[in-house]
């Protein structure tokens, strides 16, 4: 199980994309935590192989992440 920051960290890595580095504020500015927060949590990340050197997210990341994905969606709509 991912804790929520964790979690947010490596959704704004996915959402980033791979084309260019991914800096350290712009995950902890999408994650909605501190920066010092932020550098702690990529370290870690990068430990266990979820992120890569430039803070993308790797294939390992990405199975993290699936346990969390919106497989089916119910819309209910009421008034007139």
């Amino acid at each position: 199980m991912l804790s929520k920051d964790r979690f947010n960290i490596l959704y704004e890595a996915w959402r980033a994309g791979r084309e260019k580095p991914v800096t350290q504020r712009t995950l902890c500015e999408g994650a909605g935590i501190s920066l010092g927060k932020a550098n702690r949590l990529v370290n870690e990340l990068r430990q266990e192989g979820l992120l890569d050197g430039k803070n993308h997210i790797t294939d390992s990341g990405l199975n993290a992440l699936e346990p969390y994905r919106v497989k089916r969606a119910i819309f209910i709509a009421a008034g007139f």
